[in-house]
């Protein structure tokens, strides 16, 4: 996935990563962005399911600020 582009750096939001999986991805590659031409390097992976856990109770918790 590296390689063809599909990866989200260490510092991307859910903003930036919940489109990605629209594309039928599982998971997303995280890596660190290199100052230079070299490839990114490989953190680890954000995998859809906890992706939407995460945003589920962002989503809870801004309701339940809005009604309270």
């Amino acid at each position: 996935m590296i390689g063809a582009g599909t990866y989200i750096d260490v510092n991307a939001t859910l903003e930036t990563a919940m489109p990605i999986f629209e594309y039928g991805h599982s998971f997303i590659p995280v890596v660190r962005l290199s100052a230079d031409a070299s490839p990114p390097d490989l953190l680890g992976a954000l995998f859809h399911v906890d992706a939407l856990q995460v945003y589920n109770r962002a989503l809870a918790a801004t309701a339940a600020e809005e009604h309270s």
